[in-house]
C-alpha cells in the first residue's frame, strides 16, 4: 500500500479547509442575514404562537457554520477574561434554571451573535457592511412606518390584533415591521446615534448623504411612535451631543443639528393641538398602569427571591394577587406585561440570574468607558456604539426589551461590537468610514 507523500494534504483536510473558508466572511454574512431578519421579518409575529415557527430560525445553521469556522481559526488564541465567564454563567443558569427550546435558543443567538459581532471589529470592510446595515434597516423601517401612518388605518401591529391608538387619538401610533410603537422608537434610538456617526465621520458625499437621511428618518420616526421613553433617550442624546459641540467650539456643527432639528419637528409644531392631546392622554395611563404593575412584581419577586419563577411566567404569576390584573387577563386573554426588563427578569430568574447578568453590564460599560479615555481611531466610533447600547439599557426600564426577538438580536450585536472594539489588542484598528481612512 503506498503512503501519501509527507506534507501532502490529504482530501478530508482539503474538504475541511474549503468548508471553513473565509471565516470573517461567513461571519459577516450570519450577521447580516439574522439582523435583516430580526428588524424586517417580523419574528415576534410568529412568536406568538410557537418560538419554533420564527424565521430566526433560518440563521441557525448559517450561524453554527460562521462559529465553527471563527473558532477553528481562533481556538489556539482565547484568552477569556472575567467579561466572559460572568456572560457564560449568566446564559447557563438561564438554561439550567429552564431546559426548554426559549432558553437554548436564546442563550444560542445571545452568545453567537454577541462573540461574532466582536470578531467582526478587526475586519474593516466587513465590519463598515453592519454597520451601514444597521443605518440601512432603520431606514427602511422609518419609510415603511411613515407610509404605515399615511395609508393605513391600523398600524402593522394590528396583525397581532391589537390596535395601538387611543379613544380621542388622531394618529395610530406607528411600529413598522417591529410590530409595536415602544419597540420600534427602541430601535430607532439605538440606530441614531450610528446613523449620526456615518453622516459626521464619513469621508465621501454619497455615505454623507446617507448618513443625514438615516439621521432625519430615524428622528422623524421616533416623534409618531409616541413612546415617551425613546422620545426622553432621543432628547437626551441630542442635549449631550450638543454640549460635546459646545465644548469643542464645533459651532457649524451645532447649528447644523439646530436646523435639522427644527425642519424635523415643523410637524409637531403645526399639529401641536392632537398630538399634545393624544400625548397627555398616553403619559397619564402609561405611568399609572406601569407603577401598578411595578408594585406587584416587586411583591412577586419577594416571595421568591433566589430562582424566580422561572422564565417567561412572570406576568402570569401575578395575575392572582390582585382583581385588576385578573379582570385584565380575562378581557386582554393575557397578563399585563411587566414593562420594566429588569424587574421582570428579577421576578423570572431571581437573584442567582439577574445579579450576573447586571454584572456583565457594568463591565462591559467599564470597559467601553476605559477605552473611551485612550487615544486611537476606534474611539470615533466607540462613542456611538456606546451611545447605542446605553440607550436600550435605559430604554429596557419602560418595557420588557429582550423578550422580543428584534430587540435581542439588536442587543447582543451592540453588545458585541462595544465588547470587540474596547478590547486593548484592538486600540489601533482604523475603520473606512472615518474621514482619511484607508
Amino acid at each position: 500500500m503506498k503512503r501519501a507523500p509527507v506534507g501532502k494534504t490529504t482530501f478530508y483536510q482539503q474538504a475541511g479547509s474549503r468548508f471553513f473558508a473565509q471565516p470573517y466572511s461567513l461571519a459577516v454574512v450570519a450577521i447580516l442575514f439574522t439582523l435583516v431578519i430580526a428588524v424586517l421579518g417580523m419574528p415576534d409575529l410568529f412568536q406568538t404562537k410557537s418560538r419554533l415557527l420564527s424565521p430566526l430560525l433560518l440563521t441557525l445553521p448559517l450561524l453554527l457554520w460562521a462559529d465553527a469556522a471563527i473558532f477553528r481559526q481562533k481556538w489556539s488564541r482565547i484568552r477569556p477574561g472575567i467579561i466572559d465567564f460572568v456572560l457564560l454563567s449568566s446564559f447557563a443558569y438561564f438554561i439550567i434554571r429552564d431546559i426548554k427550546v426559549h432558553t437554548v435558543t436564546n442563550a444560542f443567538f445571545g452568545i453567537s451573535i454577541f462573540y461574532l459581532s466582536s470578531q467582526l471589529v478587526q475586519r474593516r470592510r466587513y465590519f463598515t457592511y453592519v454597520i451601514m446595515a444597521f443605518a440601512g434597516l432603520a431606514s427602511i423601517s422609518s419609510l415603511l412606518a411613515l407610509l404605515e401612518l399615511a395609508i393605513f388605518k391600523n398600524n402593522l401591529a394590528s396583525l397581532f390584533g391589537i390596535t395601538y391608538t387611543d379613544p380621542r387619538t388622531v394618529f395610530p401610533r406607528i411600529g413598522s415591521t417591529l410590530l409595536h410603537p415602544v419597540v420600534f422608537g427602541a430601535f430607532l434610538v439605538m440606530a441614531l446615534p450610528i446613523c449620526g456617526y456615518i453622516y459626521f465621520a464619513s469621508g465621501t458625499r454619497k455615505v454623507r448623504i446617507f448618513g443625514l437621511v438615516s439621521t432625519a428618518l430615524c428622528i422623524l420616526a421616533i416623534l409618531f411612535t409616541f413612546a415617551k421613553g425613546s422620545w426622553l433617550i432621543a432628547v437626551l442624546m441630542g442635549a449631550v451631543f450638543s454640549l460635546l459641540l459646545v465644548r469643542n467650539l464645533d459651532l457649524m456643527k451645532l447649528l447644523f443639528i439646530a436646523t435639522l432639528a427644527a425642519v424635523i419637528l415643523l410637524p409637531l409644531a403645526i399639529l401641536w393641538q392632537p398630538v399634545s392631546q393624544q400625548t397627555m392622554i398616553r403619559i397619564k395611563t402609561s405611568v399609572n398602569s406601569r407603577t401598578y404593575m411595578w408594585r406587584y412584581a416587586w411583591r412577586g419577586f419577594e416571595q421568591n427571591q433566589v430562582f424566580g419563577v422561572g422564565q417567561g411566567n412572570g406576568a402570569s404569576s401575578l395575575v392572582n394577587m390582585s382583581k385588576v390584573l385578573q379582570i385584565y387577563n380575562q378581557k386582554q386573554a393575557g397578563p399585563s406585561a411587566v414593562d420594566n426588563y429588569y424587574l421582570d427578569f428579577l421576578l423570572e430568574e431571581g437573584l442567582a440570574g439577574f445579579l450576573p447578568f447586571v454584572l456583565f453590564l457594568i463591565l462591559l460599560f467599564y470597559r467601553g468607558s476605559a477605552a473611551l479615555l485612550k487615544p486611537g481611531h476606534q474611539r470615533q466610533l466607540l462613542i456611538p456604539v456606546f451611545a447605542a447600547l446605553a440607550a436600550i439599557c435605559l430604554d429596557a426600564l419602560t418595557f420588557d426589551a429582550l423578550a422580543w426577538w428584534s430587540m435581542f438580536i439588536c442587543f447582543w450585536l451592540i453588545a458585541g461590537v462595544l465588547y470587540g472594539l474596547s478590547t486593548p489588542s484592538r486600540e489601533n484598528i482604523s475603520y473606512p468610514i472615518v474621514k482619511n481612512a484607508n
